[in-house]
């Protein structure tokens, strides 16, 4: 089942388009589901390079064809979800 749930997780956010999401996003989007189970379970996928965590609370899909242990998202578009829909904008 928890393997069942992990690849779930991924495909109902990458399905919304949505590669970063948050510990929060994840308990709204499985209310049956308990909170403490899917921070456990996140954390799991974190482990096995299924999702890389940007922070503290947002996580972002690794790519299947990524090598989890050498993948890092790109900076420019984790930008918006370090905001925290706050205006912005990236200077060099």
């Amino acid at each position: 089942m928890r393997n069942f749930m992990k690849w779930d997780i991924i495909k109902t956010f990458s399905g919304r388009n949505r590669h970063c999401f948050t510990c929060q996003d994840v308990i709204r989007a499985y209310p049956d589901e308990k909170s403490i189970y899917l921070s456990r379970l996140l954390s799991d996928m974190v482990k096995q390079g299924m999702l890389y965590k940007v922070s503290r609370v947002i996580y972002h899909i690794v790519p299947i064809h990524a090598d989890p242990k050498s993948y890092v998202p790109d900076r420019h578009q984790m930008a918006k979800y370090l905001m925290h829909q706050k205006e912005y904008y990236i200077g060099y």
